[in-house]
């Protein structure tokens, strides 16, 4: 399915889409939904258990056969046995691995090489990547631990590192971590340890972390992925290709666990689809939607979602699911949504509980604005580049409004492309016609990781119904150019836009990106574009080195006439802090009573706001 836009130059875009039909249920008991990222303990095993031998090699080996000690179920199979290699993965059975053993270069994602599009099957890849014996010495050991119907088989790579190549640095110089099976509920963990950072130089290095059944197919494949300057703590998960991104500067905190739970008969799993800052109120009613999926071993039988927003509107609404099969999924639309006040809101899709409430859940915080239509979740990492390899070539994003508005600015997060030059653009989504752009502005390395605003030659008015904002590249600069995107464990259909001049389809698996894009919608309101940047340049963030949580928020060059509200609130929308500060100054922001984790501080002057992520150590 292929929609196609006129551009300038001709440019032609194609509609990135995922049918909401049901899949086929996979072997393969583990999904996305069901995987979690948790802080826990690392206890090194010592000299528990067996010592695992590869013959003196600890570079591209395979061990002999070793036992799990009991039966463990994976993909539709019972085994007692497993094979560790020495590049941080372990094959089921009693059958070695063939290669490739890791993707064929240190910064190539799944898709080039490797065991994820290999013939390999029933692989578990705690850390996949070509390694080798750290500087203190490798050691590879399993231990059985537990009474019989409740064992647990860990299996252990200690002082590994990864090998320098193709001019890319040693990132980390020793590295610990383990695989743990649990008998009885088919329960994978992946447990990290310590980690030294290696001589470098620092620099973005793809890792492989997840679970392979008999294929790379959807659903039969479960990633970890994150970004490289992201911690540890971020990391989502996807079901199909993803890339778990690390460098020698941000290494895992000790225990830093991602779970994989198996399936249970009875599991439904819900995914909430929303925008994250909603302009209002020409985009009120609003239209939200929520992705259930049957995660389950059975049929489901029509699953009640119930949608609630709070905060600064508040309300509860239901609807009823399709029945589905084992591995079906359906989206659930809620139409005529009313969030006409402006503010900070949490929306929450919740499902009935079931055998596994762990996935019942699903928050997003909203703010609802006078003039910023959004898909950029404060504190969410990027986790991609969807890169324009072609001059002309750009990507866009559509949004709703119920009633006429302008448009007078697009925003864009770009994490590549210094010295190329871009233009925002505002398109017709029903006929493709182009309804304004902005001037080309030449991207700077300091513009790079950052929300870049593009005002547009004119403001431009817009009828109720869809539009689609983006940006376009004119000219290629020093780096590649790529925009940011968030993940979602699956993709939401007909919202997210690649358009080309050479008129290509390019939703091939190659170009499909991790998740939604960063792009926003600047209305023109009781506030200008110009302004809304404006307050956004000015906001600086410094943290306190020596006390944990203390901050600084320093702002410049504002108008004096109000002073500045400041709001710190979880990644769910709980508010935590509020305050008032100067308008041109600095003031002290003490979070010190807040535990460790990421946070999100709004800072507001009149109708302007801007978002900053705030990470608080402890």
């Amino acid at each position: 399915m292929m929609t196609r836009y006129s551009l300038p130059g001709g440019l032609l875009g194609a509609a990135l889409f995922l049918a909401a039909a049901p899949a086929a249920h996979a072997q393969l008991p583990y999904a996305a939904a069901n995987a979690v990222n948790v802080a826990g303990t690392y206890a090194d095993l010592g000299s528990a258990g067996t010592a695992i031998g590869t013959g003196g090699n600890f570079d591209d080996a395979n061990s002999a056969a070793q036992s799990i000690g009991f039966s463990f179920a994976y993909n539709g199979q019972s085994f007692t046995q497993f094979v560790l290699n020495t590049n941080g993965f372990l094959k089921l059975g009693a059958v070695a691995p063939a290669g490739p053993f890791f993707a064929t270069q240190p910064q190539a994602d799944a898709g080039t090489g490797g065991l994820v599009f290999s013939s390999e099957t029933n692989v578990v890849l705690p850390f996949n990547t070509d390694l080798r014996a750290g500087t203190a010495g490798a050691e590879y050991r399993v231990a059985t631990t537990g009474t019989a119907g409740s064992q647990v088989c860990t299996i252990q790579w200690k002082n590994v590192q990864d090998k320098p190549e193709n001019g890319l640095g040693t990132q980390y110089d020793n590295f610990s971590f383990q695989v743990k099976l649990y008998e009885g509920s088919n329960q994978i963990e992946f447990v990290y340890g310590p980690a030294t950072a290696g001589p470098g130089p620092d620099a973005l290095r793809y890792i492989l972390i997840g679970l392979k059944g008999n294929s790379a197919a959807n659903p039969d494949l479960v990633l970890a992925g994150k970004n490289s300057t992201d911690a540890w703590s971020l990391t989502g998960f996807r079901q199909g290709s993803d890339t778990h991104n690390a460098r020698g500067s941000v290494r895992p905190d000790a225990g830093r666990t991602y779970r994989f739970t198996a399936a249970v008969p009875n599991d439904a799993a819900v995914f909430l689809y929303s925008y994250d800052q909603l302009a209002v109120p020409p985009g009120s009613p609003a239209t939200l939607r929520a992705l259930v999926t049957n995660v389950g071993t059975t049929t489901l039988a029509a699953p009640v979602v119930t949608l609630t927003v709070a905060g600064a509107n508040t309300l509860t609404l239901t609807q009823t699911a399709t029945t589905l099969a084992p591995g079906a999924r359906t989206v659930v639309t809620f139409a005529n949504v009313p969030v006409s006040i402006a503010g900070a809101n949490t929306v929450t899709a919740t499902l009935p509980n079931d055998g596994n409430n762990g996935n019942n859940v699903s928050a997003l915080p909203l703010l609802t604005t006078a003039t910023t239509f959004s898909y950029v979740t404060p504190g969410l990492p990027n986790t991609a580049g969807i890169v324009n390899t072609t001059n002309g070539s750009g990507v866009a994003a559509r949004f709703t409004i119920s009633a006429p508005a302008t448009v007078a600015a697009v925003r864009a997060y770009l994490v590549g492309g210094a010295g190329a030059s871009f233009y925002g653009v505002v398109l017709s989504r029903s006929t493709g016609a182009v309804l304004a752009r902005s001037a080309n502005y030449v991207l700077t390395a300091a513009d790079q990781n950052t929300l870049h605003t593009f005002p547009l030659t004119a403001p431009v008015s817009v009828p109720a119904g869809d539009f689609l904002v983006g940006i376009v590249q004119a000219s290629t600069g020093g780096t590649t150019p790529a925009l940011g995107t968030q993940n979602e464990a699956i993709l939401r259909s007909d919202s997210f836009f690649f358009v080309s001049s050479a008129g290509a389809v390019p939703n091939d698996a190659a170009n499909t990106p991790n998740g939604k894009f960063m792009l926003e919608a600047v209305l023109s309101g009781p506030t200008s574009a110009a302004a809304s940047a404006a307050l956004d340049q000015a906001v600086r963030v410094f943290p306190n080195p020596s006390a944990s949580g203390w901050f600084e928020l320093e702002t410049t060059g504002l108008p004096s006439s109000q002073p500045v509200q400041t709001t710190v609130t979880t990644l769910l929308g709980q508010r935590v802090h509020s305050g008032t500060g100067l308008a041109s100054g600095r003031t002290v922001l003490d979070l010190s009573a807040l535990a460790a984790g990421v946070y999100v501080l709004q800072v507001q002057q009149g109708n302007l706001l801007t978002q900053r992520r705030l990470v608080i150590n402890k």
